[in-house]
């Protein structure tokens, strides 16, 4: 601690001396903090005793203070790789079969324009992979994940003895408004991004990977003239999902792929035709 807080003295110490217009520095003068020294050889460097030790030298450089290590050479920052993961991700869901054919017939058929994904993405954790660049990288992070499938025909979700199954709605038609089902998760991706290594600011990227994810809850929704019916439950829901990403971006944004690897019901419990594959697709703002 009395090391960290004699280094901040001598910075703002340092920073005093170099900006300093109009007060004449003399080189051969000392600042004592108690048993430690702030030494100012001449106008450009300064040296900083601590416990007897000279261990640092801020120099003036070009108008800018920089770091010398006991040898002399100037201190070096490492690159930092700052990847992509925090911001909000908007898309298009659908469902897959087993052999990643769109489903388009049958009770588990969406309106993919009106089955959206949203997520929110609040906090990343970037790991370069480079000594002396900083292009190349995984990210992970946290987020939270909305999937709402709109059902293309007139049909709600609900567990008969245990199984899953979709139901007919027994309102008139011509009062529907929507029926959907919404899904809920805790976002965890792993995911490895390759930046544009000629820019230095490194607009352009590719990033692939898996983002695993922690059910946090489901519930139905049908909307109608003259009021909703909402019903929370598990419905058979995998407690984890898994699922492969690709993001390819310029700037602050980009264009995304997900496809999950785990179905979005437990396998054995739920109806004939309902083992589906959640798919999306869309754009994320960072």
């Amino acid at each position: 601690m009395k090391r960290l807080l004699t280094l901040a003295i001598a910075l703002i110490t340092a920073v005093t001396i170099t900006t300093a217009q109009d007060t004449p520095v003399n080189q051969d003068s000392n600042q004592e903090t108690k048993n430690d020294t702030i030494r100012v050889t001449d106008s450009s460097a300064t040296i900083i005793d601590v416990d007897g030790q000279s261990f640092r030298i801020l120099r003036k450089k070009n108008n800018k203070i920089i770091l010398l290590e006991k040898d002399g050479k100037e201190k070096k920052k490492k690159p930092c790789f700052n990847g992509h993961w925090e911001g909000v991700d908007w898309g298009v869901n659908t469902f897959m079969d087993q052999d990643m054919g769109l489903i388009n017939s049958g009770n588990m058929e969406v309106k993919m324009p009106r089955s959206m994904e949203w997520s929110f993405n609040f906090s990343q954790y970037s790991i370069g992979l480079q000594k002396n660049s900083n292009n190349i990288g995984f990210v992970t992070g946290l987020g939270l994940t909305f999937n709402d499938y709109h059902f293309e025909n007139h049909i709600t979700l609900d567990k008969v003895d245990g199984i899953t199954q979709a139901f007919p709605l027994t309102i008139d038609p011509s009062k529907m408004k929507r029926t959907k089902f919404t899904v809920s998760y805790l976002s965890i991706p792993i995911l490895f991004e390759i930046q544009d290594p000629i820019r230095n600011n490194h607009n352009a990227f590719i990033q692939f990977g898996v983002e695993g994810g922690i059910n946090l809850g489901s519930h139905t929704k049908v909307r109608y003239h003259g009021g909703k019916d909402k019903d929370h439950g598990d419905f058979n829901v995998n407690p984890f999902r898994a699922r492969g990403i690709v993001k390819i971006g310029f700037g602050d944004f980009a264009l995304f792929a997900k496809y999950s690897f785990t179905p979005l019901f437990e396998k054995g419990n739920h109806a004939p035709g309902m083992e589906v594959y959640p798919f999306s697709f869309g754009f994320s703002f960072f």
